[in-house]
Parts: structure tokens; C-alpha cells; sequence
């Protein structure tokens, strides 16, 4: 996994540990040292106050995840709506879909999202703000 993939705010996985993203430098990238609310503390990388990318690892993107960002959850898939999109999460074939809503009608789009962090990048650019963490 390369920095370049990653945005302030991402949940990724060091050494096993969720990690939420703080900064990202020329030398590595930093994690929240705040682990109240994500998960253990990654002692190794908090003394060092770095993690370097080999300590880096996707999380991949489950149906409980979506569900901390704020998806509700229906028969066949999970789903999220916001002013002009629609975000959906088929729980049978495990595709995450966007859907455009403009005054010209609608418009699909199947996006291949495999991990949590791609979901958080796709939502910020699409609507310019962050997934709140239930």
C-alpha cells in the first residue's frame, strides 16, 4: 500500500491494529494516537510516531463497516443516501454501486471498492465531506 492511496482520516491496519490516519510526510504516514474509540493501541508505531508503509495494510470493506459509516440496512444490500447520490452495497454478489441523481434523470455507476479506505475516498470526492463514525 502506497501513501498516495491514502487521505487524513483513513482507517487502515498496522501491525494489525485499526489506525486512523493523522498525516502523511515525505517519510511515512502517522496515526491517530487517540485509540479510544478505534481500537487497541499499536504501541510500536506511537514510540516511533511514524508508520512507515511496509507496516501498512487495507482493511477490506465488510457489511459492519458500512454500517459505522452510517449505511442502513435493507433485505438484499446496504444503502446510503445523500443530496445527489445514492450509494448502495449488494449483500448477495458483495458490488458497491453509486447512483447519480441530476435533473436530468439518473445515472449507474458500478464501482469496484474493496477496502475501507477506497469507500472513504470515494464519498469524500463525491460529496466533499467525511463518513461519520458510528
Amino acid at each position: 500500500m502506497q501513501a498516495s492511496e491514502l487521505r487524513i482520516g483513513n482507517f487502515v491496519l498496522s501491525n494489525n491494529l485499526i489506525t486512523k490516519i493523522e498525516f502523511i510526510t515525505e517519510d511515512g504516514i502517522n496515526q491517530d494516537v487517540d485509540f479510544g474509540q478505534y481500537g487497541s493501541m499499536n504501541y510500536e508505531a506511537w514510540f516511533s510516531n511514524d508508520l512507515q508503509n511496509r507496516y501498512i495494510e487495507p482493511i477490506p470493506l465488510t457489511e459492519e463497516w458500512l454500517l459505522k459509516f452510517g449505511f442502513k440496512e435493507n433485505i438484499i444490500s446496504l444503502v446510503l443516501e445523500t443530496d445527489n447520490f445514492f450509494f448502495s452495497y449488494s449483500k448477495k454478489n458483495q458490488k458497491f454501486e453509486v447512483q447519480y441523481n441530476s435533473r436530468d434523470g439518473h445515472r449507474l455507476f458500478p464501482v469496484k471498492i474493496e477496502h475501507v479506505h477506497q469507500v472513504q475516498n470515494l464519498y469524500f470526492a463525491l460529496t466533499g465531506e467525511e463518513f461519520s463514525y458510528e
